[in-house]
């Protein structure tokens, strides 16, 4: 895995620049800085990569239904959600089913058994809705995959495949600017375009079993 300057660099270097031993060096290098985070943040919204899965926890209160996914900042893409007690998968549900379970009338507590997402909290995370309301403690699992927010020191890691980002933030500084060794802007991010493709390739055949049904 890369680090935010080790990336940065990375990209100065292919548009001919001077390495630099600070992100924030000069008005330059923090304009390359914005790009890498920017095109950090598409390539991740691109794939569920392995190396975002998040094992969240959530222990219910009695007739408390929505649950907040700490730190997700609404960039979470949930897998399933699993009861821990007792190791059964919990049900995705549409919110409009659930709220038609609510105006009917039908709100007995006992253990949930269905999940819907239910849009975001105060502080801008994903919210996870119970149904039906929970009657006494229960322990849940969220398996998702939970998006970081953007680089911002030296030594910050970059957690997915780094090869993408520098293509695609190098492709967004040659816009800025012209083209690079005669290279033209398209052809950039044409490139960036097929490494990301190959990097989901791959990450996705890592996984390839999850697709797969099977009575155990």
């Amino acid at each position: 895995m890369k680090t935010y300057l080790e990336i940065v660099n990375l990209v100065l270097a292919e548009l001919r620049e001077d390495e630099v031993t600070s992100v924030s060096s000069d008005v330059y290098v923090r304009l390359i800085g914005r790009l890498v985070n920017r095109a950090k943040q598409q390539c991740e919204d691109a794939h569920d990569w392995s190396a975002l899965l998040s094992e969240e926890t959530i222990a219910t209160s009695p007739g408390v239904t929505d649950y907040p996914l700490t730190n997700s900042h609404n960039r979470a893409t949930i897998d399933y959600v699993i009861n821990s007690d007792d190791g059964n998968v919990v049900r995705p549900a549409t919110r409009q089913w659930v709220q038609k379970q609510i105006i009917s009338g039908f709100t007995p507590q006992s253990k949930p058994v269905y999940w819907t997402n239910y849009g975001v909290d105060s502080n801008g995370d994903a919210v996870v809705r119970l149904f039906p309301e929970p009657d006494t403690t229960h322990n849940y699992k969220v398996i998702c995959f939970i998006r970081p927010g953007d680089l911002e020191d030296n030594e910050d890691v970059l957690t997915i495949p780094h090869q993408p980002v520098v293509d695609l933030a190098i492709a967004f500084a040659v816009r800025e600017r012209g083209e690079v060794g005669g290279t033209a802007t398209p052809e950039y991010f044409e490139l960036a375009k097929r490494s990301l493709s190959d990097a989901i390739a791959y990450d996705a055949a890592r996984n390839d079993y999850d697709d797969d049904w099977y009575v155990p």
